[in-house]
């Protein structure tokens, strides 16, 4: 498998050419019941998928063409610009115009990023994860505006609440929730915009991982 996601209660897996595996919670995998053992997901075979990942309540995908696919429990999370139920993959249409290459599925909202650097960012921002300055809700795919991410992100990683993102000169930001001290500024202050971990400045960070509420 060339990549594979674990969420609350559903895991998904992509094959070597380009085929997507679920398995568990059945509108979460894409199937109409519970799947004990990872089955092709046929909604999406037609495609040749490079990447996934697994949320609490939905799930996201990629193309090698840059289209981004979702499905799950009906959230803003899904960037359909409604709440409703999705229970097959459906492309963001929102996103059309951009060749995305990477996606990450946090509790209630979603991240991606274009081939270009870009990131975009939807679903609840009740505690500033979505990274646009305040606790607004967005329903379809935004930009993200922020200084330090100009130069143009490589990776992201999404928490319950909190987001994650490496710029391609290896520099960390965090923002969202911070009740636990997940985002590494050395206080519980919420960020409202991506901020850049100073304890790891010095460092070209490559690869990041979030949890529930610690990264």
């Amino acid at each position: 498998y060339s990549s594979v996601a674990a969420g609350r209660s559903h895991s998904l897996a992509t094959s070597s050419d380009g085929q997507v595996f679920s398995w568990g919670a059945g509108l979460l995998a894409g199937h109409a019941e519970v799947m004990a053992v990872p089955t092709l997901l046929p909604a999406l075979s037609q495609f040749y998928v490079c990447c996934v990942s697994a949320g609490a309540h939905h799930s996201l995908a990629v193309t090698d063409k840059g289209a981004i696919y979702s499905w799950g429990h009906g959230t803003l999370a899904l960037g359909h610009g409604n709440a409703e139920a999705c229970p097959e993959p459906k492309r963001v249409e929102a996103l059309r115009d951009q060749r995305m290459c990477m996606v990450a599925a946090g509790l209630f909202h979603s991240l991606a990023v274009s081939c270009a650097g870009g990131l975009y960012s939807w679903g609840e921002g009740d505690f500033g994860q979505l990274g646009h300055g305040g606790k607004n809700h967005q329903p379809l795919p935004k930009r993200v505006e922020a200084e330090g991410l100009q130069e143009g992100v490589r990776t992201v990683a999404a928490g319950d609440h909190f987001s994650v993102a490496i710029t391609d000169s290896g520099a960390l930001y965090t923002w969202g929730s911070n009740d636990c001290g997940q985002l590494g500024h050395g206080d519980l202050s919420y960020s409202f915009r991506p901020k850049q971990v100073e304890a790891l400045q010095q460092e070209r960070v490559r690869c990041v991982a979030a949890g529930s509420e610690h990264a």
